[in-house]
């Protein structure tokens, strides 16, 4: 029984982790999206 539960446990940890690093690049893509965004904006000043 407590063999099961450690099972399920790692499972979730595992699962948890992929969805942090779901997140995480999500977040990195946005950050570089907004990057672009402001360097066609500034040239777009000159």
């Amino acid at each position: 029984m407590v063999h099961c539960e450690q099972i399920h446990l790692e499972r979730k940890r595992e699962e948890d982790e992929k969805k942090e690093d779901t997140k995480k690049t999500h977040d990195e893509k946005k950050g570089e999206e907004q990057k672009k965004k402001d360097k066609t904006e500034a040239d777009e000043m000159k």
